[in-house]
């Protein structure tokens, strides 16, 4: 029996992955041409650091979906976000926040060399 998954409309810029939902779980398919940058970020320890300072949503690498391509690398099962909201309905504060956040994700990566 085929799986019925549906790829996200809005992931289509990123060059090395993107984004599907199937049974209300979201998955991002990591492609090969990612694979060396993905190894490292889990075995640098990088990927827990965020984790513990709250600054990235959790993952699992998954086995729920099967897509025959030689350019999937990895398929990760995403922690769910139920409520969206977009930067232009955000008061300054507010991206105020996701600026200071979005700097402390590059100054932790930058400490693990990425």
């Amino acid at each position: 029996m085929k799986e019925m998954y549906e790829r996200n409309g809005g992931s289509f810029r990123d060059p090395k992955g993107y984004v599907l939902h199937h049974n209300k779980n979201v998955y991002r398919v990591i492609n090969t041409s990612y694979q060396e940058e993905y190894d490292y970020c889990i075995k640098s320890g990088l990927y827990k650091k965020l984790i513990d300072e709250g600054l990235l949503l959790s993952f699992e690498e998954s086995l729920d979906l099967e897509i025959n391509s030689k350019d999937v690398y990895k398929i990760v099962k995403q922690e769910r976000i139920n409520f969206i909201s977009y930067p232009y309905e955000w008061s300054f504060d507010m991206i105020k926040d996701a600026a200071i956040t979005t700097l402390k994700i590059q100054e932790i990566s930058m400490e693990h060399r990425m």
